[in-house]
């Protein structure tokens, strides 16, 4: 998985691009980071994820939220981080609707969009 990210200062926002196949232990190290970075600035993260290659199943999406829930919970103000996905509407939606219903399910404040803009209103509201 390739990742490079940046902040935009305007929105308050740590912006990351995703690439290439989800590896789970790496998105957990990065996800930790990128949350600890926003805490400390108190900003949001944005995660453009369209160039993110979809899993073959629900599990590693599974997964992905139980490990990060788990990390998170003894650091209850970083869970409170809002965090937004962008990623291509098509074949995959039903996974992306799995992930933001697991992560509610646990108390993670996660949405995904297919609009930029949509995302960037909530993260602001």
């Amino acid at each position: 998985m390739k990742f490079d990210f940046h902040l935009d200062d305007t929105l308050k926002l740590i912006c990351c691009n995703l690439e290439g196949e989800l590896e789970i232990e790496e998105a957990i190290r990065l996800s930790k980071k990128l949350r600890e970075k926003a805490y400390e600035l108190n900003f949001n993260v944005l995660y453009d994820a369209r160039k993110l290659e979809e899993p073959n199943s629900a599990m590693p999406v599974h997964d992905f939220t139980a490990k990060l829930s788990s990390i998170l919970e003894s650091v209850v103000q970083r869970k409170h981080i809002k965090v937004a996905f962008l990623y291509e509407s098509g074949s995959h939606d039903g996974f992306w609707q799995f992930y933001e219903d697991a992560a509610a399910d646990r108390d993670l404040k996660i949405r995904v969009f297919v609009e930029k803009e949509e995302a960037t209103k909530w993260l602001s509201s």
